[in-house]
This record gives structure tokens, C-alpha cells and sequence, in this order.
């Protein structure tokens, strides 16, 4: 996690530090950006993705696809299992895939639990449940008998017969003329109360008579979907709390019930969609799963890149499947508005979802970041664009925290310090922020204090854990519950020429809360301004500088079982990149290579190394984000990649799934 200083001959970095090199006129923060309440919502404005986002995330809802179009009904925003009538919506909302736009098509009673189905030309919604309570009233939660079908066309529901019992938590499909509605339960007044459905129905949508067919299972929060024209019906949870992973398959030509192989991840909250010949589902663990015939078994597909629950699955087409909405768990946080595309089958190319965004904050370039949970924390920086202005107003301490799901920034306590190229490490609920590079008050020099935060009572404290002499530009890890720092710079603006650059080649460690100390390990040669990432025990650091501003061509890995060093092949040297540890893999991307004639320029590429075949390869020829000063960071099976280096004050995010 880190942030560089790019080199320059050493008279234009004295031009710098002195104040005389090239800066925009002073920005002064406002009072309301270092004061604001935590956690309160900052604006936010979405000015480009690549991905549609829903324009109000929801769980529990229903989706279909009809006519080239891809619906989504209803559900809750609201806090899990705090349900009440606020939190519920009764909107239709029609997403164009051509466009990436959801437009409202329709706006009734609040509701949820509802499923939605396509049948001809038509939508049908089903059941569901209404809260009658507000916010924090007691419950009153009444499950729904309501049938429904939309026109596209006139843009008019119209009643059909209301189920025998009301039912929501279910799910239907629709296989010939008939619609089937399995699982579910009937709520009366109380949330978490209900008396479960035992039977499955089936509608005829000719004759509109329904039949009430034996269910060999009492479920709720089940998924539902036709293949090979039968219905399967997948996990649910039962009125003993239990989760099943079971999979029911329904015959409509003899009437009865079998069973397939069982689903292979926790089966509550599950989505599922069909191509009439393959049928997918996905569940929390964010793997894609398919079922090739009822008698097979699973395999897996593909991977979101937000693994979610309570979402719906939707076939676009036979090779592509939408996720929409969910939530990653039981929590007060918002549910997920990325609209994310698979297309099947998969292949070895990464899938990416990017975003411009607006920035609340000043800085442009080398921030402290890191990511915690479904959260990007970003504080500190340098406000210019310009490589090297180190005057007093340039560092700033301000922070923000961008929600990824919700695609929203949220306020953050400042740094304690202003000051640029923080090194950060995330341990459990707290992250350290170390060293870096600021100005005194008198110069602008490298720092070797440290600093704790806590994320749950957005709170910075200082932490024991401080260098024993100032460093930037370093690696930072945690191995074997101790704290590792590897290389770095000690620039010391009181010396003179080359003396002004000291790189240290002393590995430090600590307990943490304990100062750092010396190993007695050193570095194979002197190294700033690098890539580096753990992977089975072993330190890897990639790119980089050496004194007298040289690029180094030597990749590095620290065993540290053994307190030994090797070297594996390199990549093109680059300087100031980023590396990350990923499925076995260390992946490369961010900082300046040299082109024809030796310049510097930005590297856009993405490469990976496997250390099994010791080989590097490229993955995308061209990220989707400036390249300079770009951090990217491990968030979940993913890479999350960030720059706030913009002309226009714009954040750019990429979450590049491999």
C-alpha cells in the first residue's frame, strides 16, 4: 500500500523543497472538510461507469427479463430484519443494457419478498410482504396474496387471482403456461415470526386455476428457476433456523419431486436464473455456479466481483448473466448498486468494472489508503499535480471514506499530520499509518512516527510502533504477527548533494505496539520507490530506485522462514508500481517505465506472475486509470485501483476481477 516520490536531478528537488518550483495557487480547505461529523454523507457524483448502478440498491426484491430489457421490483433498503414501510420500495424500475440506464417505469405500494416472472409479453409479481410500521415502531409486517401483471406497453398492472395464502420469501418461475411459486412463508403482524408454506402452487396462466401441489421441503428464502422444463428449487432456510443446501427438482409431467446434486456454497439468500438448458446460481461466497442438467452436477463458472446475497440473477441472454443488487452481509450498510455482467463462458480475461467519481477531498496524488470491508479510507496527500511541490500548503491531513457498494464518500477524522506517502497496514479493525514524507514547519523531510486508526470510532491515535530513524517510500508488511519494513529513503534536506538521499538497507520488525528495531536482516542493495507484496511466506519487491535516481533491474524475495534472499525474473523495470498477492499470484501494475530514449512515462499495463512457472505475463495491455500514482490494493477475490491524479478533481476507480 504505498505511495512514491518520483526522482529528479538533484537541483530541481533543492528548486522544490526550496519553493520555487511550479505550484497552483494555494487551495485553503474548508473548515467543514476537517470538521465534518464521522461517517456523515459527503456528495457525491458518479460521472462515468462502466457498469449500470441501480438508483436505489435493494435486497429482497424480484427481476426478470423481458423484451431485451431487464426489470427489478420492489424491496428494502432499510436496516436487515428493522423492517418498516420507509425502507420498502413499490418502484418498477426498467434497466436498458444497450445504455447502462435504468429508467422508473412504475411506483406503487412499498413492497418485499415479491418475485417477479416474465411470461409472454407480460410481467407477473407475486406475493411479498408490507410493513405498516415506520422506523422504529413495533413490527407490523403483513405478507401479501397480491398477483399482478405489467404491461411494457401501457404501463399498467393488472390483478390476476390473488394466491390461495399470502406468501413472501418465495420464489416462482414460469415453465409452459404455468406459473410455479415455491417455499415461503406467511408473516402476521410480526417480522420474525411466520407460518411456513408446505405446498407449491401452480397457476395456470390459460385457465388462471390454481393447483396445490406436495413440497417435500418447508423453506423460506429459497431460488427457483426451469431447466430442461423442470423446476429446481435451491437451499432456503427452515423454521428451525437451519440453512440447507439442498436442491429440489419439480417434473410437471409425472408431478413429482427429485433430488439433484446439492448446492455447493451456503444456500440462504441464494439467486438463480436458467437459459432453459443451463441454469446458474450464486450465493455469499460471490462464486457463479452452473447446473447443466438435473442429474449432473455443479461446476463453477465464474466469480462477481461483489459477492452478495438476497440479489437476483437475470438471463440477458444464453451466454450472459446479470447480478443485480444484495447485500455482502447481515449488517446496517447499504446493499450494492453495481449491476455486474458476466458473460459466460468464461474466459481467462480479467472482468472489470470502472468508475469516475467526484473527490471531496484536495489532495491529487500519493494519499494514505487502504481498504477495509466494503470501504476505500483515503487521507492525506499532496494537493499539486505536479511531481515535486513540498511547501507548507501542499500536504493536507484531510480524509474520506468511499462506500464501494453504495458508490458514495462519507466523511473521515484528518490525519493527525499532513503529510504524503504514508505506508499503511490493516490489522483486524484498526489500520497503522507509518512514516512518510510532510514538511516540519521549517523543510520538507521524511517522518518515523506512527500512527493507529480505528475504524469503528473513526478515531486516530499514535501508535508505539515508530521507526528509529524517518523513512518514505518503504514496504510495510505483517508476517507471524510481527511488523516487517524493507527499504525506503531518509531524505534529509539539512545535507548537502547526495548526502540529501539516504537508503537505509536495514530491514526493520516489531511487535506490534512496540517500536521498530533492526533485524540484522539487510537488503541485497539499496531500494525506494517499489512494489512489494507477501505471498507463502515469502517478500517479493519489484521495480524501483536506487541512489543516484537509477532504476533497478533486480527483483528481490526475502524468505522469511529462513532469513534468506533470492531473486526471480523481472518484468520491465518500472518505478513507483504497485504489487499485489492475489489467488497464488503477485500482480503488477501502476508507476513509469522507460520508453525510446530512455524517458519516463506511465506504465498502463497489468501483469501477473506465477511464481509455479516463474513467469510473467500480461493480463491488460491498457488499465482504465492514470497510471501515476495509482495505488492498488487486494479487496477480496479482487484488485481495487485508485488515483485521485485529475486535472478536473476527479477520482478514478477500477475493481479488475482475474
Amino acid at each position: 500500500m504505498t505511495h512514491r516520490l518520483h526522482s529528479i536531478p538533484l537541483a530541481g528537488l533543492a528548486l522544490a523543497l526550496l519553493g520555487c518550483a511550479a505550484r497552483p495557487a494555494v487551495v485553503t480547505v474548508p473548515p467543514a472538510a476537517q470538521t465534518a461529523t464521522s461517517g456523515t454523507a459527503l456528495p457525491t457524483t458518479v460521472f462515468a461507469s462502466s457498469h449500470a448502478l441501480m438508483p436505489r440498491a435493494v435486497t429482497s426484491f424480484g427481476a426478470a427479463a423481458l423484451g431485451g430489457a431487464v426489470y427489478a421490483y420492489g424491496g428494502y433498503s432499510g436496516v436487515p430484519h428493522a423492517y418498516n414501510r420507509d425502507g420498502q420500495s413499490g418502484e418498477l424500475w426498467k434497466l436498458d443494457p444497450a445504455t447502462q440506464t435504468f429508467a422508473l417505469v412504475s411506483n406503487g405500494e412499498p413492497t418485499q419478498g415479491a418475485a417477479l416472472v416474465s411470461s409472454a409479453d407480460a410481467l407477473i409479481r407475486i406475493g411479498g410482504m408490507r410493513a405498516r410500521n415506520a422506523a422504529g415502531e413495533p413490527d407490523d409486517i403483513w405478507s401479501l396474496d397480491e398477483v399482478a401483471a405489467f404491461s411494457p406497453d401501457s404501463k399498467v398492472w393488472t390483478n390476476l387471482p390473488a394466491l390461495p395464502k399470502p406468501r413472501s420469501s418465495h420464489a416462482a418461475a414460469v415453465i409452459g403456461n404455468t406459473l410455479y411459486v415455491a417455499g415461503g412463508w406467511q408473516l402476521s403482524g410480526s417480522a420474525g415470526k411466520g407460518t411456513f408454506a408446505d405446498s407449491l402452487l401452480a397457476l395456470d396462466l390459460n385457465t388462471r386455476v390454481y393447483r396445490s401441489l406436495p413440497q417435500p421441503f418447508v423453506r423460506r428464502a429459497v431460488a427457483a428457476a426451469a431447466l430442461d422444463g423442470k423446476l429446481v428449487v435451491i437451499g432456503g432456510i427452515g423454521a428451525d433456523g437451519t440453512i440447507s443446501r439442498e436442491v429440489h427438482v419439480f417434473d410437471p409431467a409425472s408431478g413429482n419431486f427429485g433430488r439433484a446434486a446439492d448446492f455447493p456454497a451456503d444456500g440462504f439468500g441464494v439467486a438463480a436464473s436458467s437459459s432453459g438448458d443451463v441454469l446458474y446460481a450464486s450465493a455469499r461466497d460471490g462464486a457463479l455456479y452452473a447446473l447443466a442438467e438435473t442429474t449432473g452436477s455443479w461446476s463453477k463458472v465464474g466469480r462477481l466481483s461483489f459477492p452478495r446475497f438476497f440479489h437476483q440473477l437475470v438471463q440477458l441472454t444464453p451466454t450472459r448473466v446479470l447480478a443485480i443488487g444484495g447485500i455482502s452481509g447481515m449488517h446496517a450498510g447499504p446493499r450494492i448498486r453495481e449491476v455486474e455482467q458476466v458473460d459466460l463462458p468464461s474466459t481467462a480475461a480479467p472482468r472489470v468494472i470502472s468508475f469516475v467519481v467526484s473527490n471531496p477531498l484536495h489532495a491529487r496524488n500519493r494519499q494514505g489508503v487502504f481498504v477495509h470491508g466494503d470501504s476505500l479510507y483515503v487521507f492525506g496527500g499532496n494537493r499539486s499535480l505536479a511531481q515535486h511541490d513540498f511547501a507548507p500548503e501542499d500536504f493536507v491531513a484531510e480524509g474520506a471514506r468511499f462506500d464501494l457498494h453504495a458508490v458514495a464518500w462519507s466523511s473521515m477524522v484528518p490525519f493527525p499530520v499532513a503529510r504524503q506517502t504514508v505506508q499503511t497496514l490493516v490489522e483486524g479493525d484498526r489500520a497503522l499509518a507509518l512514516g512518510g514524507f510532510g514538511h516540519d514547519g521549517t523543510q520538507a523531510r521524511a517522518h518515523a512516527d506512527a500512527f493507529q486508526y480505528d475504524v469503528e470510532n473513526d478515531r486516530w491515535t499514535r501508535d508505539a510502533s515508530v521507526l528509529p530513524t524517518p523513512r518514505t517510500q518503504f514496504g510495510l508488511v505483517s508476517y507471524a504477527q510481527q511488523r516487517w519494513v524493507f527499504g525506503g529513503l531518509d531524505f534529509k534536506p539539512e545535507a548537502a548533494g547526495e548526502a540529501q538521499f539516504d537508503h537505509p538497507t536495514s530491514v526493520l520488525r516489531a511487535a506490534a505496539g512496540q517500536p521498530f528495531v533492526a533485524s540484522g536482516i539487510e537488503l541485497p542493495r539499496p531500494r525506494r520507490a517499489f512494489g512489494a507484496a507477501e505471498l507463502e511466506g515469502r517478500y517479493y519487491l519489484v521495480g524501483g530506485m536506487a541512489g543516484g535516481f537509477s532504476s533497478i533491474a533486480q527483483c528481490d524475495v526475502f524468505e522469511f522462514s529462513s532469513s534468506t534472499w533470492s531473486e526471480i525474473p523481472c518484468p520491465k523495470s518500472r518505478i513507483s508500481p504497485q504489487l499485489v498477492a492475489l489467488g497464488g499470484k503477485l500482480y503488477l501494475a501502476g508507476g513509469s517505465s522507460a520508453g525510446e530514449g530512455g524517458a519516463l512515462s506511465p506504465n498502463r499495463s497489468l501483469e501477473v506472475f506465477d511464481p509455479s512457472t516463474r513467469q510473467w505475463t500480461t493480463v491488460i495491455e491498457t488499465l482504465p486509470i492514470e497510471a501515476r500514482h495509482l495505488t492498488m490494493l487486494r479487496y477480496g477475490q479482487s484488485l481495487l485501483l485508485y488515483s485521485a491524479h485529475d486535472e478536473e478533481g476527479r477520482v478514478s476507480i477500477a475493481i479488475v476481477t482475474p
